[in-house]
């Protein structure tokens, strides 16, 4: 019996998931409307991307025992991003915060690419499950007062495991 090559079917997932990312982002991004604002509460969306930055940035250390790791605060405030702006705008800032600190820490272009793909593809799942879910007003967004109490929680969630 012959033996699978197991890098050809990591390298072939790999890409796979490079082009369904990309794929992905660029078509969140085209349906972007230049008529609408790209985001409804600004201070609270710079607030998201600032903490989605630092997040990815300062990971927080996990030590358990003999078991050490790190915990990204970061996917809260991605989806928090998901609730006070478009879907192309947040897949857009969530890509290129993640490609800039992959590349940062001198990561190796295609794992860079890599983890920018399954970042988008993640965040643009969970969007869909959040949009399925979620009751919506006429125009198709989020009520205000939802948002307010995402973002509570949000806040409350990060400062209890920071």
């Amino acid at each position: 019996m012959k033996k699978r090559n197991r890098g050809t079917a990591l390298d072939a997932f790999v890409l796979l998931i490079i082009a369904l990312g990309a794929f992905t982002l660029f078509g969140a991004l085209a349906r972007i409307s230049v008529t609408a604002p790209l985001f409804r509460n600004g201070v609270v969306f710079w607030l998201f991307v600032g903490l989605f930055a630092l997040g990815e940035a300062r990971p927080l250390e996990w030590h358990s025992g003999a078991q050490r790791g790190a915990v990204t605060a970061s996917w809260t405030f991605s989806i928090g991003l998901l609730c006070v702006a478009p879907l192309g705008v947040s897949l857009g800032v969530v890509a290129l915060i993640s490609a800039v600190l992959e590349l940062r820490l001198h990561r190796m272009t295609r794992r860079a690419a890599f983890n920018v793909g399954q970042v988008t593809l993640s965040l643009f799942a969970a969007s869909s499950v959040l949009h399925s879910s979620t009751p919506r007003r006429s125009s198709g967004r989020l009520p205000a007062h939802r948002i307010d109490g995402y973002f509570r929680s949000f806040a409350l969630a990060w400062l209890r495991f920071s």
